[in-house]
């Protein structure tokens, strides 16, 4: 888990294979910077649309307002249950099923007192859609929010008729159309999918293991690539604190492992490299 909303975790340095696309703008949201480039200068309209839902999402999910949704169901920890919104309930699903997956190595209870620590001891309500959390708990969607955010923005841009945009959120890209980018595991070629790595290079003691509530440091990067920017954003996480042995069997995605500065890639999955 990153500690700081959003947290940035390891750049990407973006290569764009084709010329220059004539828009590239950034903004500043949940914490970290927002780089998207575009082939159409006329396509402005729908990258300003695309800012937009990042910044709603901030406002629903930052643990930095008070009157965040998140803050706010933090604040009434120990009370009853209760009904969330949309969104924040599609993150509590995702974050249900990587929880589940990875053995809890993805917790986003992670900042929570330690008896309440552990994503199993929320009582949730797909009935419903109702949330209880116990005293002392805590959410922080910091490992999965920002994954969630990209898949939100590049809806958007789909939505706009937008074919072809790269976006770049703090290190963790997601590629609309086909780019060349390159990962601190290696040159991938990405097609509608997004890239996610996590790391103690950039921001030392960053990540936080949901068992212990400590920050968790080493020399290991973990890249995800996955069609999901979310799953992507949860998994980079699980690998990093977990190495190999945390990816479910058989791992249907792209995971690559590196254990040390320096070091070859471990590969799972069916990973793209870069095209020629």
């Amino acid at each position: 888990m990153t500690r700081p909303f959003f947290g940035l975790l390891l750049i990407l340095s973006i290569n764009n294979s084709a010329n220059a696309a004539p828009l590239a703008r950034s903004r500043y949201l949940m914490g970290t910077l927002l780089e998207a480039t575009l082939d159409r200068a006329a396509d402005a309209p729908a990258l300003e649309a695309a800012f937009a839902e990042v910044a709603r999402l901030e406002g629903l999910l930052s643990t930095y307002r008070p009157d965040s949704e998140v803050s706010r169901l933090n604040a009434a920890a120990g009370s009853p249950a209760r009904e969330v919104s949309g969104d924040l309930w599609a993150l509590l699903e995702a974050s249900s099923r990587a929880w589940s997956a990875s053995g809890g190595l993805f917790d986003p209870t992670f900042s929570s007192s330690p008896p309440a620590r552990g994503f199993g001891r929320l009582g949730l309500d797909s009935g419903r859609r109702k949330a209880f959390l116990p005293p002392g708990a805590r959410l922080d969607f910091g490992g999965i929010g920002k994954g969630y955010a990209l898949d939100a923005a590049a809806a958007v841009l789909r939505a706009h008729g937008v074919r072809r945009a790269l976006l770049n959120f703090g290190g963790q890209v997601y590629a609309l159309g086909r780019w060349d980018v390159e990962t601190p595991a290696g040159a991938l070629t990405l097609e509608d999918a997004s890239a996610a790595t996590s790391g103690d290079a950039e921001r030392p003691g960053h990540i936080v293991d949901p068992a212990t509530g400590l920050s968790r440091r080493g020399p290991a990067t973990a890249t995800i690539v996955s069609p999901s920017a979310t799953d992507a954003d949860a998994w980079s996480t699980a690998l990093y604190l977990g190495g190999p042995a945390a990816l479910p069997r058989p791992f249907s995605g792209c995971a690559l492992y590196v254990p040390r500065r320096g070091a070859p890639p471990d590969v799972f999955g069916d990973c793209p490299r870069r095209t020629p």
